[in-house]
């Protein structure tokens, strides 16, 4: 994770850049359709990609599900917000059924986190459909610089 996280944080400004200059980032929601076999490579690749830093680390995964999806697989910053809230559920029922196995779970604060974590969703959700790409642009753009400074402080401070 160490290693991980220094190498994170060269990575974030690249994806800031993405989210900030991004044409696709602020086209509007729209039906998703006719995709070829590079579409479903790239998507498949960048998501594991995105799944195996989950993993091993985990914060931010639905920003760089997002960013994955817009920049890679070219999806619209609505569709690809609800489809990267898919894939953090599967990640995260994956994560929660190896360490129900391994015992190493603590239900009581599993549960708040689960409570919170649908009430924040519910919420966001909302507020994307209102308000659409610009506002979920400047939350992917702050979240990024948040995660950055979180881990320059851990890391390199």
């Amino acid at each position: 994770p160490d290693l991980l996280g220094r190498a994170l944080v060269l990575l974030l400004p690249p994806a800031a850049a993405a989210v900030l200059f991004s044409r696709t980032m602020m086209r509007g929601s729209r039906p998703l359709r006719g995709r070829g076999i590079r579409f479903w490579a790239a998507t498949v690749i960048s998501c594991s990609a995105v799944g195996v830093y989950d993993g091993f680390f985990g914060p931010g995964t639905g920003t760089f599900f997002i960013i994955a999806l817009v920049a890679i697989s070219r999806i619209p910053l609505i569709n690809a917000t609800a489809t990267a809230k898919t894939f953090n559920l599967a990640t995260n029922a994956g994560a929660l059924a190896i360490f129900v196995i391994a015992g190493s779970l603590d239900f009581a604060v599993a549960a708040v986190m689960a409570a919170s974590n649908v009430a924040g969703n519910l919420v966001g959700s909302h507020y994307a459909l209102k308000h659409g790409a610009p506002l979920i642009r400047k939350i992917l753009f702050v979240s990024l610089g948040l995660l950055f400074c979180y881990l320059v402080w851990k890391y390199y401070l």
